[in-house]
């Protein structure tokens, strides 16, 4: 996963519930932007967060913004929301990305998981990815506080090297300068017409 990527996800999927966009930021947020500096301050205080990101080795969370895809409406499938990173993230490191409290625009209710993740609060979940749940997802949004029952989503994901991302696009510059250097590799050309 790119170390600046946004990350989409949907919540009320399967069950056809649009977010209130205000219970995306707590209570004491309500009207600010979702890219406010104010905004990112606060997805940094895991006890108010509605949305955390976290590096899992140790336990830090990364400042970010939420707010929903207003490109994409499929009142259906629920809403797709977008969280951007608000600084590179490091590179081949673990994160978890956890929501509570999010609201429906209908009616003010939370909203429940989606069945697929629910089974995964259950312990029920597949076998090898429940491993996953219970050893490191659930005691990482845990250890800041957080109860199980609330998440209504949660998961994890690595993020790629350096060398796997920019480290290529440097490479190919220094490889072009290194061809380039030394007079005899020089590209050759010449002005036929000036307008």
């Amino acid at each position: 996963f790119s170390t600046m990527a946004p990350v989409l996800f949907r919540i009320g999927e399967g069950v056809g519930v649009a977010v209130d966009e205000a219970s995306l930021l707590p209570s004491s947020l309500q009207g600010a932007s979702a890219l406010s500096p104010a905004s990112l301050q606060a997805s940094m205080d895991g006890q108010t967060a509605h949305t955390v990101l976290i590096e899992v080795a140790n336990g830090k969370l990364a400042a970010h913004s939420t707010e929903p895809d207003v490109a994409l409406h499929e009142p259906l499938w629920g809403t797709l929301l977008v969280l951007q990173p608000g600084k590179p993230l490091r590179h081949e490191a673990q994160y978890v990305v956890a929501v509570r409290r999010l609201r429906s625009q209908a009616t003010g209710d939370i909203i429940t998981p989606a069945p697929g993740f629910q089974k995964f609060l259950d312990g029920k979940g597949d076998a090898l990815r429940q491993r996953v749940y219970d050893e490191k997802i659930f005691p990482t949004v845990e250890a800041l506080g957080w109860k199980k029952e609330e998440v209504q989503v949660a998961w994890d994901f690595w993020t790629g090297s350096f060398r796997g991302g920019a480290g290529r696009t440097v490479h190919m510059i220094t490889d072009a300068l290194a061809r380039l250097e030394g007079g005899d590799n020089d590209p050759s050309f010449s002005i036929d017409e000036v307008e």
